[in-house]
């Protein structure tokens, strides 16, 4: 799925086999032809800066509610490996994007082991027991 319009425009997801869900106007759902691109390949393609700053970016109209024509979105420039090399691809992006939530997990437990430890530090240097 795509956001086509509005403040998410370019946005996407990817629908999970048999999610039931209704499908808003301002949202198009992608089918990829499976013999030439596998959806995960086409989502991080979509999601990469080649394909939302370079062809989101500019083909988006309006400025109070930004939209992506159809007929624009015919015409963007997508990279296609073989399907084994895509495969890869997508493999090692979601083992990426799964240290970085691992990581982002892990400061936000830290920062709040932190935020709790401050009042103690200040407690005790301005009770001179530092």
């Amino acid at each position: 799925m795509l956001v086509r319009e509005g403040g998410g425009t370019g946005k996407c997801a990817l629908v999970i086999p048999g999610q039931r869900f209704s499908l808003g106007q301002r949202v198009m759902m992608l089918r990829p032809d499976p013999k030439k691109i596998i959806s995960g390949f086409l989502l991080h393609q979509l999601l990469s800066p080649l394909v939302q700053e370079e062809q989101i970016g500019p083909m988006t109209k309006g400025s109070a509610s930004p939209h992506l024509n159809i007929a624009a979105l015919k015409r963007f420039t997508l990279r296609l490996p073989h399907l084994p090399e895509q495969r890869r691809i997508v493999s090692h992006l979601d083992e990426l994007r799964a240290g970085a939530d691992r990581l982002r997990l892990l400061q936000t437990e830290t920062a709040a082991e932190l935020d709790a430890l401050m009042p103690a530090i200040l407690d005790r240097a301005f009770k001179g027991e530092l």
